[in-house]
């Protein structure tokens, strides 16, 4: 299972609300592997202007049920970002009664985000949580396999 193509766009659009602050899209579009249907999700938040180097960074995991998963972020440490998570419900099956299935379970699945040492959120479907985090960061969810968007900026 996972994604036959997967596009992701970080771009900035509209009118900041200060000198200091600009609003961030996020848009992905995916092509389900087992299904082949498309799915379409997209975020808006604003944010400070980084004022640190690097470049920003994007990338989406598979979550398991029962297995933290870490998320990585290459060439930088996680506090030195501000990091975007977004919790997508994948489709699974083409299976109509299967996928019908799935779906509640899904819609029940939360993400949980961890510290190394303590619980620091939960993501519920098609939600994002934003901020930023200090140490390393994992990943789990309750129910079924779902998917994490990450999505990275310098401070």
């Amino acid at each position: 299972m996972g994604n036959k193509h997967e596009e992701q766009v970080f771009r900035t659009v509209g009118s900041p609300k200060a000198d200091d602050r600009f609003t961030v899209v996020l848009h992905t579009h995916y092509l389900e592997w087992d299904t082949g249907a498309t799915t379409d999700i997209r975020w808006a938040y604003d944010r400070l202007i980084p004022t640190g180097k690097g470049s920003s960074y994007q990338n989406t995991i598979r979550v398991q049920p029962g297995n933290k998963i870490a998320i990585q972020i290459p060439n930088t440490d996680v506090d030195k970002c501000e990091i975007v998570l977004g919790h997508k419900m994948p489709q699974l099956t083409s299976n109509a009664e299967l996928a019908e299935t799935l779906a509640k379970e899904q819609k029940l699945n939360e993400i949980e985000i961890w510290d190394s040492e303590k619980q620091i959120g939960i993501i519920g479907p098609d939600r994002m949580m934003f901020g930023q985090f200090k140490g390393p960061l994992f990943a789990q969810c309750t129910r079924t396999t779902a998917l994490l968007h990450i999505t990275a900026a310098p401070i």
